[in-house]
């Protein structure tokens, strides 16, 4: 019983550590751009018109 609540815990802790990960990630590819996560803007529309 106690080998399946460790697998349980690794499962969890697995999935934690790659959701914080992928969250490092996206938030390194989108430093450089000022409107990353907004939905759109006029601003944003003349930025991407350029």
């Amino acid at each position: 019983m106690l080998t399946f609540q460790y697998f349980l815990i690794a499962i969890v802790l697995v999935a934690a550590v790659g959701y914080a990960a992928w969250r490092v990630w996206q938030a390194l590819r989108s430093a450089d751009d000022p409107c990353s996560g907004c939905p759109g803007c006029n601003l944003k529309r003349e930025c991407d018109k350029k």
